[in-house]
């Protein structure tokens, strides 16, 4: 299941975030804050197995942008999609609610550009040493809704979502 996080989320994504090699170990009350600040600035999608949270994306949402701030899925359940359908259903959402684009960064050495690419980003720029420990250069990636033709797009097979309004 994945749904739009809440603040009763805030513990179960910063444990997942140490438990997953290079997702950013921010602190409890940046989660918090993440997920208590108004909608229009912070978005935070979790997915479930059973009734443990296996994975969660975070963006700073600045209409019609946004930036993808952190992706993790749980090491256990990498390479089995929970990332492309997570990351699949928060870009449907932002474009529903008229995000034009979403940006990202990534460090080069990186697996996960092989599935931002597979959703449409494209590179467009780099930030030399940009990450620490180790010092490595980040790459940037953009994800433009009109770019995405809807026969490739990799949201055309979603015929409706139901946002509960």
């Amino acid at each position: 299941m994945i749904r739009l996080a809440s603040a009763a989320d805030t513990q179960s994504l910063a444990d997942l975030a140490v438990a997953t090699p290079g997702a950013p170990h921010w602190t409890l009350a940046h989660y918090m804050h993440m997920l208590t600040t108004a909608a229009s600035t912070h978005a935070v999608w979790v997915t479930h197995l059973a009734q443990n949270t296996i994975g969660f994306a975070a963006f700073t949402v600045h209409p019609p942008h946004a930036e993808l701030e952190s992706v993790a899925v749980h090491p256990a359940y990498q390479g089995q999609g929970h990332g492309r359908a997570l990351l699949t259903t928060a870009l449907h959402h932002l474009a529903a609610s008229g995000i034009e684009r979403v940006h990202l960064e990534v460090r080069t050495s990186s697996p996960a550009q092989a599935l931002y690419r597979k959703l449409g980003f494209v590179s467009n720029g780099q930030r030399p040493r940009y990450y620490i420990n180790p010092v490595e250069d980040a790459i940037l990636m953009q994800w433009t809704v009109a770019d995405s033709p809807p026969s490739t797009h990799p949201l055309s097979g979603i015929i409706r979502f139901d946002y509960g309004s």
